[in-house]
């Protein structure tokens, strides 16, 4: 699958993909809810990490590196009627070795072994989930990225995969597809256009860095230079999971509305399970409460992309206060996500 764009809305895009990195806040260091965040084990296995040491070491801690061995994962596998249908995602392989025959990267792609599920978990050669390979493996063992630079290492090639105009297409490839209580999210993100306005997968869940590319033992530092954090930002954590909504209070006929805007370019919930409510509180100056709303959105109820909800207040007041409570399967409790006074329009 591909996201095709004229000359014109490209530029259009990228245009207001600067305007938006400006006016955002930074990303800040991921910070989960939940217990999934001990780093992966096994790492001097993976020969990235000799030269590449802070990007293995982001991307272990992330669901992306456990996606095979995720306790919770695990546990549903276990209970899944077709457990062979998750492999394809979880354990793929290199995307690039998958292309079609138009050169477009396919939609929910080939696991690197169908016949894992009866296979014990410490035998498992897919130990290591979505890995660097899993991206960044082409043709003949060439490493693709957004530079090509040259390297003793190996062969470096620049692949359009990894250019703003196109690099949510790897995400595409898995997070497209509904299987299990996984929502294929990312047809969302294609079908309602959103490259088109500035979005891109890797600009919402993935940090801009500056830093050397590699550290090649024993030769000199190289150059910093612009990249992507591998720590991955999800909706387990509060912070991030806050910046999907975009708040404003109006007046209407006596009332006040607080609108609340899906600004995540996908519907949301993602998940099966995950729930997501809002409260609303309008209170006096003294802090008492003059009238409250509540909205929840979940399966059922999912919030569109671009999609927006409305919660009205009758009564007199000094602010708004707004508080978001998230529940998910693998949250241990309930974690409130946002909380934000307003001022009264």
């Amino acid at each position: 699958m591909r996201v095709l764009v004229t000359a014109a809305a490209l530029l259009l895009a990228q245009a207001a993909a600067l305007d938006a990195q400006r006016s955002a806040p930074p990303l800040a260091t991921p910070a989960p809810a939940d217990e999934r965040g001990a780093p992966l084990e096994g790492l001097e296995r993976i020969s990235c990490q000799r030269c590449h040491a802070d990007v293995v070491r982001e991307w272990a801690g992330t669901l992306h590196g456990k996606a095979w061995v995720d306790a919770p994962y695990r546990e549903e596998l276990a209970d899944a009627r077709r457990p062979e249908s998750c492999h394809n995602c979880h354990i793929p392989e290199p995307l690039h070795l998958q292309l079609g025959a138009d050169g477009s990267i396919p939609q929910r792609p080939k696991p690197r072994d169908a016949t894992l599920r009866d296979v014990p978990l410490e035998d498992v050669d897919a130990h290591f989930g979505v890995s660097c390979e899993s991206c960044h493996r082409g043709p003949d063992g060439t490493i693709l990225g957004p530079y090509g630079a040259p390297t003793d290492a190996h062969v470096s090639v620049k692949h359009a995969s990894f250019l703003p105009e196109s690099n949510s297409a790897l995400c595409i490839a898995c997070h497209a597809t509904t299987v299990g209580p996984v929502i294929g999210i990312a047809k969302d993100f294609v079908d309602t256009e959103q490259h088109a306005q500035g979005r891109s997968c890797v600009g919402c869940h993935m940090a801009p860095v500056e830093r050397p590319a590699a550290s090649e033992p024993g030769k000199p530092a190289l150059p910093p230079r612009a990249g992507r954090s591998h720590e991955l930002q999800t909706p387990r954590d509060p912070g991030f999971l806050a910046r999907a909504f975009e708040l404003r209070l109006e007046r209407r006929d006596g009332a006040l509305v607080l609108v609340v805007v899906n600004a995540c370019g996908h519907r949301v919930p993602g998940r099966v399970g995950r729930v997501l409510t809002l409260e609303a509180e309008l209170v006096d100056g003294s802090g008492a409460v003059v009238a409250s709303a509540t909205h929840t959105i979940e399966t059922k109820r999912s919030l569109p992309a671009d999609g927006q909800l409305e919660l009205v207040l009758r009564g007199s007041g000094a602010s708004v206060r707004v508080r978001g409570v998230h529940e998910a399967p693998a949250l241990p409790d309930a974690v409130v996500f946002l909380e934000r006074v307003l001022a009264l329009p």
